[in-house]
């Protein structure tokens, strides 16, 4: 399935550090999965797979059994690992034999490139990135089951990683929704906006789209289920951070997820949400001393509904959620339920 052109898509990130809490999520109601991730090493050889595939059998045999396409994702997040593969023949044929190998897998439907570069990497590594995306979406396409390739697009892609043509060779581009503030960032904000003045917007993110020449269907928005909260100074939502800030899950946090201080639900039960029109996104304020306090931006019901819409009017393909697990599947519920109708049952 590459599109759908009466509903919104929905994707999913299976994340290794939130184990098994994909158990929780409405699986059927998702066009597609991105197992996360293979971690791609300087010699481009995987470096760790996440205890793949012997310690998923049953996520693989669950999406089996449904008929969810699972795809597998490959990060490279540095780039200095960037320009160590791709500056080298002989890597980069070790990390294409390595992919198509994993795509041969009768129960992998795709690969997905999460090559997170926002910084200048060298002009030949990155000609010799280009390349190789062509050959292995050539390489995937003559298989004879039909396979995908994707990739994730951070802000700022168009700059560092890609041009149109290499860009529109995937079947799907996941665009980066979020973390447009983040923990150790100077000041508290909204981590997913749709709009305002921050550099990472959903609307910025689709003029990148736009300057690419992606097709419409083919642009998916990342949907965060994860927030952050802040100590700042002064007590306003886009206040000085005076502390390190932490993560936040929308709902209670799988058992082991590493950072996480609170859930938002606990925490808007205690003291009340404000949704804020000029952003799209949501944050609340707990008591702090004289002049200081927490401030938690996160995304919700309201503004998941306020996002969707704006996929809709844009004509987008639809959205991805990051990570599965985080909401125990109350939003991807929702999501399915408002914008993806089952068929009437017979009678």
């Amino acid at each position: 399935m590459s599109h759908a052109a009466d509903r919104l898509l929905a994707f999913g990130y299976v994340v290794w550090w939130a184990g098994d809490s994909w158990k929780q999520q409405p699986l059927s109601t998702l066009d597609r999965l991105m197992f996360g991730d293979f971690a791609v090493g300087a010699d481009g050889q995987v470096a760790n797979r996440h205890g793949w595939p012997g310690q998923w059998a049953e996520l693989r045999a669950e999406v089996r059994r449904l008929g969810v396409p699972l795809d597998v994702s490959y990060s490279i997040l540095e780039p200095a690992v960037f320009n160590a593969v791709f500056g080298s023949a002989e890597n980069q044929r070790r990390l294409m034999n390595d992919m198509l190998a994993t795509v041969r897998d009768t129960s992998i439907s795709g690969l997905h490139l999460d090559v997170e570069i926002v910084a200048p990497v060298a002009p030949q590594a990155r000609a010799n990135y280009h390349a190789f995306v062509r050959q292995l979406v050539q390489s995937v396409r003559q298989m004879p089951t039909r396979k995908l390739v994707s990739a994730f697009l951070t802000f700022g892609a168009d700059q560092y990683l890609y041009d149109g043509p290499t860009a529109q060779l995937f079947d799907h581009a996941i665009l980066q929704g979020y973390d447009a503030h983040w923990k150790d960032g100077l000041n508290a904000g909204p981590v997913a906006p749709l709009t305002g003045p921050d550099l990472i917007t959903w609307e910025s993110m689709r003029a990148m789209a736009l300057r690419l020449g992606l097709q419409n269907h083919r642009v998916i928005l990342s949907f965060p289920m994860y927030g952050y909260e802040w100590e700042v100074e002064p007590c306003l939502p886009r206040g000085k951070r005076v502390a390190e800030g932490s993560i936040t899950t929308f709902a209670a946090a799988p058992p082991g997820v590493p950072q996480v201080k609170a859930d938002v639900i606990r925490r808007v039960s205690q003291g009340g949400a404000i949704h804020d029109p000029a952003t799209g996104s949501a944050y609340y304020i707990t008591a702090g001393g004289a002049a200081r306090c927490t401030v938690g931006w996160f995304e919700d019901w309201w503004t998941l509904e306020r996002k969707s819409q704006w996929l809709v009017n844009e004509k987008l393909g639809g959205l991805a959620f990051f990570p599965l697990g985080y909401d125990q599947g109350e939003l991807v519920e929702f999501f399915s339920r408002r914008w993806r109708p089952r068929p009437p049952q017979k009678p």
